[in-house]
């Protein structure tokens, strides 16, 4: 059956792979607890600045869409994590709105004005200006001393895993090759010589790594493939890996249709929370059933989340 899927002899159709990073909401009962106390902790130094939220990098992300795919989430777990502690709706909004409007702005000088106690924080020579800009703008809109302190222990802490997250639940698309068009008679006629045991390994690895969801998959990862605008599928089709392997055929390149098919059938809900997420499912499950039954990537983002919460 998979070889429905695979790319075909004469070099035209494409391949999918694997789960693990879908774009799915984080759950609470999950997430590592990033916060210390405020009497006093030590806070690493940040990465060195190669460009993204301030001093830490963003892998794989354009600028145009770092603002709504990084920044305002993070802003967004930012409030939610702070809210369910019971601080202050105002103080978080201000911190939250700052950090929205200033991480990607080059940091502009200002003269030390608040009078926060920082013991216990190591700073950095590179976050002194853009952190004495925060602190001030806190000052100003009369936010307390151990609120400032949980908001920034949850900041050295939190952002580099959020961003390594991100960066997981966002791969690039695989890297290929040559063009198949650039290959000599003799090198094409290889590649299609050892396209059936190729596309063999991969059935095998699939079937291994998938188990008893190996065909559902299978198509949904085969269902992405076919909406993509003919250039995108193409590149799948007509590039050769190392090995004489077309990029269609890679257990990579499946894993990567997947993952990016059960990241888009995320519905429209107005939450993030799985929660939230779940019961929206559900309610198309009960309302509209041929649509569910049709939309095999939802019911994958479904069993994901069911599985994110611990069911």
């Amino acid at each position: 059956m998979m070889d429905d899927y695979l790319v075909p002899a004469d070099g035209g159709a494409l391949t999918p792979q694997g789960p693990d990073h879908q774009g799915l909401p984080v759950s609470s009962d999950s997430m590592p607890d990033y916060w210390i106390s405020p009497a006093g902790d030590f806070v690493g130094a940040s990465p060195g600045r190669t460009g993204g939220v301030f001093g830490f990098p963003v892998e794989g992300v354009s600028v145009r869409d770092l603002q709504t795919k990084v920044i305002e989430p993070i802003a967004s777990l930012f409030r939610e994590e702070m809210f369910s502690r019971g601080v202050n709706k105002h103080h978080v909004a201000v911190a939250a709105n700052w950090f929205v409007n200033n991480c990607q702005r080059p940091p502009t000088f200002q003269m030390k004005t608040h009078e926060y106690n920082l013991s216990g924080f190591q700073i950095v020579e590179s976050d002194k200006i853009p952190l004495t800009n925060f602190l001030n703008y806190l000052d100003e809109n009369n936010v307390p001393e151990n609120v400032v302190r949980l908001f920034l222990s949850w900041y050295w802490r939190a952002l580099p895993a959020i961003l390594e997250r991100w960066a997981q639940q966002n791969p690039a698309v695989p890297a290929g090759g040559t063009a198949i068009n650039d290959l000599s008679d003799a090198e094409f006629k290889q590649v299609m010589k050892l396209q059936p045991k190729h596309q063999q390994q991969t059935k095998d690895h699939l079937r291994s790594m998938w188990g008893d969801h190996y065909s559902h998959r299978i198509q949904v990862a085969s269902r992405y493939f076919a909406q993509l605008p003919a250039a995108d599928r193409e590149y799948f089709e007509n590039t050769v890996c190392q090995g004489g392997i077309l990029l269609g055929d890679t257990v990579e390149g499946i894993q990567y249709a997947y993952n990016e098919a059960v990241k888009q059938a995320k519905p429209n809900v107005t939450t993030d929370n799985l929660a939230g997420e779940i019961e929206a499912i559900e309610n198309i499950m009960r309302t509209d059933r041929k649509r569910y039954n049709n939309d095999l990537a939802l019911q994958e983002r479904l069993r994901a989340l069911y599985e994110l919460r611990g069911n």
